[in-house]
Order: structure tokens, then sequence, then C-alpha cells
């Protein structure tokens, strides 16, 4: 899986930055962090790396002065860049292009690379030098060119990534993307493994899971945020249908949906244990067992007096 980066932010228009490292530094520490998403090349234009960067330094004019960890980190982006179209964005290319102009409009700024991203379903990246690139969503204009050679377009959206606030906004949609990787040959079973994001214990250390046994936060709310995150991140949805049916009977609930075709699977946060625990429910939400938010281990058996089921009709 790809990213682009957004071409039209590498040097907005009227804005010039005399020390450009930190916005370079803030967009390559972006990318780093895609690879937890399994997105591990970003396209970029022809000789990139030697473009100057908001009419200042390029990434070849830093890598020569700098040494440690920025180093570290310029080469590689550098050595992950892709200038040539890949084979595989090529045929998607070619089966939408058909007899077909197509183009991506800003303004009266056209992309090939955001292009690129919109026909492949791909997140972009922006350099922050312009607030117009600061955005969560890029607005486009999809222009293609009709049969008897008129114009016709439509307003599109992208996917962006530029600070590492972007994680927390985009997280079901770069989750999703990164499920679609791993079960690329294999179809995802929910009960069967409803915990397989590898990057779960590492987002977990991240949130300092579990404070609340230390006294340090409120165990129902860190529960609710760390088992949301958990949740999202291993492709469920929060279902507020299915959450509302289930408050009836005094408890707090909080359940989730499995993003997958067929028949769905439930998890539902348990705000008992401040560990973190989710009873997992199968599509008719008949309990099948109490489970751990880092891995997805069984932590407790399948309650078969119905006191665990939820009400899912």
């Amino acid at each position: 899986m790809f990213s682009f980066l957004n071409d039209l932010s590498i040097n907005a228009e009227g804005v010039v930055i005399l020390e450009n490292l930190g916005i370079i530094k803030q967009l390559l520490g972006v990318n780093r962090e895609l690879k937890y998403y399994e997105i591990t090349k970003i396209r970029v234009p022809k000789d990139f790396e030697k473009k100057p960067i908001a009419g200042s330094r390029s990434l070849v004019d830093h890598l020569r002065a700098s040494k440690g960890d920025d180093k570290i980190l310029l080469l590689d982006f550098i050595a992950n860049r892709l200038e040539n179209r890949p084979s595989a964005v090529e045929d998607i290319i070619r089966k939408e292009e058909k007899d077909k102009g197509m183009e991506i409009a800003i303004g009266k700024n056209y992309s090939i690379l955001l292009l690129e991203a919109y026909l492949t379903k791909s997140p972009c990246l922006s350099f922050t030098i312009h607030k117009d690139h600061c955005v969560d969503f890029i607005n486009c204009e999809y222009v293609t060119l009709t049969k008897d050679l008129g114009l016709t377009s439509k307003s599109v959206r992208l996917e962006n990534i530029y600070s590492d606030e972007s994680f927390t906004i985009h997280r079901s949609y770069l989750s999703e993307l990164k499920k679609r990787i791993i079960f690329s040959k294999t179809k995802w079973i929910p009960y069967e493994k409803p915990i397989w994001n590898s990057d779960t214990r590492r987002t977990l250390d991240l949130h300092r899971f579990p404070q609340s046994t230390s006294g340090n936060r409120e165990k129902k709310e860190e529960l609710m945020e760390i088992g949301t995150i958990v949740a999202e991140i291993n492709g469920w949805k929060f279902d507020e249908i299915i959450t509302k049916k289930n408050k009836n009977s005094g408890q707090f609930r909080q359940i989730f949906k499995s993003m997958n075709r067929g028949k769905s699977s439930y998890l539902s946060i348990d705000f008992e244990n401040a560990h973190g625990r989710f009873e997992l429910h199968d599509f008719r939400g008949y309990h099948l067992g109490e489970i751990a938010f880092e891995d997805g281990r069984s932590t407790g058996p399948q309650d078969p007096t119905g006191n665990h089921n939820i009400i899912v009709k």
C-alpha cells in the first residue's frame, strides 16, 4: 500500500520559509508513523529529494548537513520514496481511464499524484507550509473528458495526513486500510480473531494504560476512551442503536459492531475490569466469552445462562 505526497503543498504560492527543517521533519515523521498501518512507500514527484521546499533547502541539502536521528529520518524517507508510478497503480488508472482523460484539480492547480491517490483510495501527505494544506480532507474536483470532448467534473475529497493529530481523525480509515492489507488473501472472521492489529499493544503503551489502577484516571472514563480506540483500530465501529437497546437493563454499555462482509459480531466493553476486557458476542448477540484489550486472548468463558447476551434485534 502507498501514500501519495500532495505535490501542491511543496511550494505553496507566495510562501517562502528560510528554515524549513521543522516542516520537513513533521511530514517525514508522519510518513514513518504510517508504517504501523502497513503503508510503507510514498509516491513523490521525479527528483523530489532535490527540489527546494517552501522556497528553501531540499532534502538532499539537509541530508548533507544532518547527523544522528535527523539523518536517519531523511535517509529512511528517501529510501522508501517512489518516483515512478507502481504497476499496481498503473493498472488501476488504465482500467479507470479507458477512453477518457482524467485530472484532479484544486482551484486552477492540477495534480497527477492526487489523482492517483483518489483512484487508489489512498491517503495523501501534505507539508504544513500553507494553512490550505493543514486540513483533514482535501476538497478537489475530479475532471473527466466526455465522449463529445466536453468536460465534466464532480467534487471529491481525499484523506489528508499532515500531523500527529491526523492519526486520531483518520484512525478508522487507516485501520480499515490495514485490515484490507492484512486480510487481502484470507477472510477476516471477527469472532475468531477479534483483536488482530499488531499495533494494539503499542497503542495501549502510548496511552499508559491502565492508569485507573494507580488512581491517575477515573476507571469508566479510561475504559470508554481506550476501549473505543482498541475496537476501532481492529475494525470495529461503535453501534449507537445496539448500545441504546441494551441500556434498558440498567447497565452502562458501549457496543461495537464488526465492519466485515457477512454476519457481524459484537464487542461490548467490560466496565468492571480496569485492565481492559471486552465481552465478545456473535451475530445473534449470544455471549462467546471475555477477551483482553491487548491481544484478544480469552480471559473468561462463554456464559451459557444468557446473562451476558445482548439484544441485537
